[in-house]
């Protein structure tokens, strides 16, 4: 269930696909006025606000706010009676109340906004109360929330009457719970990381306990360098590719031209199964550079290493839990064409795509549309 379309009304779907089609890219700020009755606008942003993180690591350096709600003044006014443009977030929020005295301004303010800015946006809660919404719109948000913060297989019954926010909060409150275990986890013997964020070290040990369900552990190679000639690649067994880093690691002293030349020409899989399994955990934070649209971005960074990937049978990709439930879409049309690509490339490897479970301990197994017919793995 897309949680925007069932809750909140932007205009038509083609506003509605404007405004998340602008949340993937990295550049655009935008402006959104919400009409409530009920605070909405706080379970909107809550809903957005890891997109909106995850935008803004696109930014490796910068330091603009993810979001801003403003009350009475708008930017433009604050601009015209403090002289200076205030901090604009990469979305700035207007919530007002319909039938307000302000209600008026709350319009012309938005209209005036339409004329200025090319990403200004409108939208109103279907419903008034959260206490009348549906219980099967209720269940439904449950399911994408659960997939959202990181578990999909999280048993979980709501209660309350406030049912939307109830089951935001407790849901949250397990998956923190969840996370840290995970987090605390102890790595099996081997486990390499180099400056990896959280997500991306509990997503490497996640995949390599499901890994662990069908392969020995001991196959299972993690944060290896691969060259053309090594020997994973032309398919001889896992040892003899960590005998082949310690050679080239014993090469030449740190500086030296020829040295760096050799390992100019390398990809790295997070985990490797000897011509069985690629695994790569794609966080797609500082992804983009430069690029606006870091989906694209990703692509080219797999065809890229395509030539190495196709040794093996399975090519797991393991995105983020906010991404695939947020976009399903545009991560079912990404896997499309890498799978097109593949397969002009004449690649045999299975592509397969995943996020986190961390409920379960393991990988979430997503269907070829992103989002849905998913499983534990």
């Amino acid at each position: 269930m897309d949680v925007l379309t069932q809750f909140f009304d932007f205009g038509g779907d083609p506003l509605l696909e404007l405004f998340k089609s602008a949340c993937s890219l990295r550049d655009p700020i935008l402006y959104l006025f919400i009409e409530e009755e009920e605070p909405w606008h706080q379970l909107l942003i809550k809903y957005l606000l890891p997109v909106l993180e995850w935008r803004l690591s696109l930014f490796p350096e910068d330091t603009t706010p993810a979001f801003e709600i403003h009350g009475e003044q708008s930017i433009e006014v604050e601009r015209e009676s403090s002289g200076k443009l205030p901090e604009v977030a990469l979305l700035n929020v207007f919530p007002m109340i319909p039938d307000s005295r302000d209600y008026e301004p709350f319009m012309r303010q938005y209209e005036k906004f339409q004329n200025l800015y090319p990403f200004v946006f409108r939208c109103r809660p279907r419903y008034q109360k959260f206490v009348k919404v549906p219980g099967e719109d209720v269940a439904g948000f449950v399911d994408h929330i659960k997939l959202a913060l990181g578990v999909p297989s999280l048993t979980f019954e709501n209660f309350a009457l406030d049912a939307l926010r109830y089951s935001f909060k407790e849901i949250e409150r397990q998956a923190f719970g969840f996370q840290t275990q995970v987090a605390r986890q102890l790595p099996p013997a081997g486990f390499r990381a180099g400056q990896e964020s959280q997500e991306h070290l509990s997503a490497k040990l996640l995949a390599f306990n499901s890994l662990a369900q069908t392969h020995d552990p001991k196959d299972i190679v993690i944060e290896r360098r691969l060259f053309p000639d090594d020997p994973a690649f032309i398919g001889n067994t896992a040892q003899d590719n960590i005998e082949l880093e310690d050679m080239f690691g014993g090469q030449n002293p740190p500086g030296d031209t020829d040295r760096q030349d050799q390992f100019d020409d390398f990809r790295i899989a997070d985990l490797l199964v000897d011509e069985e399994v690629w695994v790569d955990i794609e966080t797609m934070r500082d992804l983009a550079q430069g690029d606006q649209d870091p989906f694209a971005a990703l692509q080219r960074k797999v065809l890229s290493k395509l030539s190495w990937i196709e040794s093996c049978q399975e090519y797991w990709m393991v995105l983020p839990n906010a991404i695939v439930a947020f976009f399903p879409e545009v991560v079912a049309g990404m896997v499309d064409n890498l799978r097109a690509g593949f397969k002009r490339a004449g690649a045999r490897t299975r592509f397969r795509v995943f996020c986190s479970d961390y409920a379960l301990g393991r990988l979430h197994e997503l269907g070829t549309e992103g989002a849905g017919r998913a499983s534990g793995v």
